[in-house]
């Protein structure tokens, strides 16, 4: 999802408790996609219209810097329940972005996440 503006699909495929999800996050230059365990469940431009409405509309309407960034940092949320994430990927292919949660690679250290560029 993008947090408080693009839902997730209603039948996302979500794995039950105590199984590993996989999850993709693809972005090429303005187009954002979220993919769930091989399912695309959002998809959006980021700075259209539509976006700029969702944004000063709702939760981000105080914050008028939120989402403008380029660049910057990844930030994982737990909202203080007790969570697990491993083999988190952050990767450039031929200027994409890919963020990746796989189960079936070994786990990268949290300091080589870092800054990324989020443009295409």
């Amino acid at each position: 999802a993008n947090y408080a503006m693009h839902a997730a699909a209603e039948d996302k495929p979500l794995k039950p408790v105590g199984e590993w999800n996989n999850s993709r996050i693809v972005v090429n230059g303005d187009q954002v996609e979220h993919w769930l365990n091989g399912a695309k469940v959002v998809e959006f431009e980021r700075w259209n219209d539509e976006w700029e409405n969702l944004k000063n509309s709702g939760k981000w309407q105080d914050a008028p810097d939120y989402g403008s960034a380029a660049t910057g940092h990844i930030v994982i949320q737990d909202h203080g329940n007790p969570v697990s994430y491993r083999n988190v990927w952050v990767r450039e292919i031929s200027g994409v972005l890919r963020v990746e949660v796989e189960d079936d690679y070994t786990c990268r250290s949290p300091a080589s996440l870092g800054t990324v560029r989020l443009e295409g």
